[in-house]
């Protein structure tokens, strides 16, 4: 399957989504800030936007994130009995809110 195939497939499953503020509680814990106010810059396609703009999946065992932009994961948050798992993989980078 190719990369081609991958983002077909998200953006036919983007009609579960959600937008990116169904996250932000889920994100904010594991990250200790207000999610709702961090950008995120997708690192397949390069697209920066707040976390609100994002595709929210929260129907699993966790939240995962998709770019608006090309419909790549660009995070994933689960809590579980042993702890809070967070992938940042398919994000350049997360600007989180100073303090």
């Amino acid at each position: 399957m190719s990369s081609d195939d991958d983002t077909e497939t998200a953006a036919t499953d983007m009609s579960d989504a959600l937008d990116g503020s169904a996250a932000a509680g889920a994100f904010g814990v594991a990250l200790g800030t207000d999610a709702s106010m961090i950008d995120i810059v997708c690192d397949h396609c390069g697209h920066t936007a707040p976390l609100a703009e994002a595709r929210a999946y929260v129907q699993g065992p966790g939240t995962t994130l998709r770019c608006a932009g090309c419909a790549r994961v660009v995070g994933r948050v689960a809590t579980t009995p042993a702890g809070t798992w967070l992938s940042l993989a398919g994000s350049r980078s997360w600007r989180l809110p100073a303090r």
